[in-house]
């Protein structure tokens, strides 16, 4: 399943990334956005690993892009804005970009392996994530057909119960003697079966 990583470039319109990292190899789709506005669109119709925002300069611009999109990101999906700067920030500016939403910058200089490390991260915890929450489904599952199987079973009991006393009763001169004996027969087939599948519950639960 692919990963989508949304790279915001306003200003330099740039369609690839500043470092030559193969995206392909980690599943990674690369989305662009040209500016916050089709950011924003994309924020809310993916499932993003990652954003990168370009940065060309400090100040309010920057800060109410950062708080727009990360007002964007879902509360079950959420995702990290990375800053990518030409140049570092002072302490102030980053701070200020911290409470707008931000949580890490990389400078368009640095080497490869960081945002590398990044990717390998944030990919291996997005198949945690899916992992997590198919494991979920199926425990939901099982705890549901663990419960039509029980209910199953009590109708089953009285079936069979019924079908032996009418098989008992029933002479063996009658032409239905031979029906009511095959159907106990099959009624504790499928008895046994749905013990069968109790059992795999709980030995799996």
């Amino acid at each position: 399943m692919s990963h989508y990583l949304l790279y915001v470039s306003p200003e330099q319109r740039r369609e690839e990334l500043p470092w030559p990292v193969d995206l392909l190899s980690w599943g990674i789709v690369l989305l662009h956005a040209r500016n916050v506005r089709e950011a924003v669109h994309y924020c809310r119709a993916y499932k993003l690993i990652m954003v990168l925002l370009e940065l060309p300069a400090a100040g309010q611009p920057a800060e109410e892009a950062v708080a727009a999109i990360a007002a964007a990101a879902g509360a079950d999906h959420p995702f990290p804005i990375l800053g990518v700067a030409q140049a570092p920030f002072s302490d102030e500016e980053r701070r200020r970009l911290a409470l707008a939403g931000m949580v890490d910058m990389i400078l368009r200089g640095d080497p490869e392996q960081f945002i590398r490390w990044r990717l390998e991260t944030l990919t291996a915890l997005s198949e945690l994530r899916r992992f997590e929450q198919a494991h979920a489904s199926v425990a939901d599952l099982a705890s549901r057909t663990r419960s039509q199987l029980h209910d199953l079973s009590q109708p089953l009991s009285a079936v069979q119960g019924r079908l032996q006393l009418l098989a008992a009763r029933c002479p063996s001169s009658d032409p239905n003697s031979q029906t009511f004996q095959d159907l106990v027969r099959l009624i504790f087939d499928v008895t046994h079966q749905v013990m069968e599948i109790q059992q795999i519950h709980r030995q799996f639960s």
